[in-house]
């Protein structure tokens, strides 16, 4: 067994809470049912980082609806591991009922198996709190400094960092955060089965549908955002020539998803003045 640090360790951190964690578990005291989801959901986000590569620095830290993962800095493409683990795992709850929000950065931290504190994970965290928002989880800029540093042996820094980018796309505010909602994330970058697409769009759907008609009028908003995405996924394979190669070759998986409502009327009743301006 290693020893523990005896200072800050310069490292990779992820800081994530699940949404809705209080309804999920009010939600067990009449399904018992449910009971197993949430422990396979928080097992699933316990389970980033370790499915392709196992870095020894790798620590993992869970407490009620909260996880912190962190890595050293000096890991090789610990960087893009992280962060295409993360958009799997999102993309694997959100199938199962699940929306999280979270945070990456870079920074000085003290993790062990027992305890985790330091700058880096305040800073994750008061991203998650303050600036994430919606269902979300947000890259900070040091982090692609961090995967040009750390790279893999056979990428150029300019490779490795365009290998992370390519999960990230960047909201309304100027924040960078992972995608997964449409096409290029969830099939291109994560390699999920084309033919699974509609069914996953469905998923999600189901989960705006309840979002937008929760009677706290500040979490419907907070769907809204959600919603957006779902509807340019839609508008993707609408707007896809009818020659296109995957509407020639895929026009049942064309089909259903173009047949999915968008939500928009339901999604314009909910009163989004309460919300950061850049949501509005």
């Amino acid at each position: 067994m290693s020893e523990p640090p005896s200072e800050y360790e310069k490292r990779i951190v992820l800081f994530v809470d699940f949404l809705g964690f209080k309804e999920h578990v009010h939600r067990t005291l009449i399904d018992a049912e449910h009971i197993s989801r949430v422990s396979d959901a928080m097992k699933l986000l316990g389970e980033i980082g370790d499915m392709y590569i196992g870095f020894e620095s790798k620590k993992v830290s869970q407490f009620s609806d909260c996880l912190v993962v962190s890595y050293k800095i000096n890991e090789e493409s610990a960087v893009f591991w992280l962060v295409d683990a993360i958009a799997t795992q999102l993309i694997t709850l959100a199938y199962q009922g699940f929306l999280v929000r979270g945070a990456i950065t870079v920074g000085q931290l003290f993790h062990t198996n027992e305890q985790v504190f330091g700058p880096a994970l305040v800073s994750a965290y008061e991203l998650e709190s303050k600036a994430a928002v919606v269902p979300r989880v947000l890259i900070d800029s040091s982090v692609y400094k961090a995967a040009r540093t750390g790279k893999s042996w056979q990428n150029t820094a300019d490779q490795e960092e365009e290998y992370v980018k390519s999960f990230i796309v960047t909201d309304a505010d100027g924040r960078d955060y992972i995608d997964y909602v449409s096409w290029k994330a969830v099939v291109e970058s994560v390699g999920h089965e084309p033919d699974l697409h509609p069914g996953y769009l469905a998923s999600i759907k189901n989960l705006i549908e309840c979002g937008l008609t929760h009677s706290d009028p500040k979490v419907a908003g907070r769907y809204v955002w959600l919603q957006r995405q779902l509807r340019a996924a839609i508008e993707q394979v609408k707007n896809l020539p009818i020659d296109h190669p995957y509407r020639v070759e895929n026009p049942n998986n064309c089909a259903v998803v173009e047949s999915l409502d968008d939500l928009e009327e339901l999604a314009e009743k909910i009163d989004i003045s309460i919300l950061p301006t850049w949501i509005q």
